[in-house]
């Protein structure tokens, strides 16, 4: 059960992602490392992501210029 609507989206998500197998998940966020205001954010994201696998990637906006 989530905390929140986000938080379920975000679970379903990467359950569906799973299903294709944890070794070819994937993750790439656009985020800029602060930590985020509760479940669902893109924060707890990466936080579940890595739960599951090390392969993620992060986009800093401020890079983008």
């Amino acid at each position: 059960f989530a905390e929140t609507p986000f938080a379920y989206g975000n679970l379903l998500l990467l359950e569906r992602a799973l299903g294709w197998g944890a070794e070819r998940l994937r993750v790439l966020a656009l985020w800029d490392g602060r930590p985020g205001d509760g479940a669902g954010g893109t924060a707890d994201m990466v936080a579940t992501a890595l739960e599951h696998t090390g392969e993620i990637r992060v986009i800093d906006p401020a890079e983008l210029g």
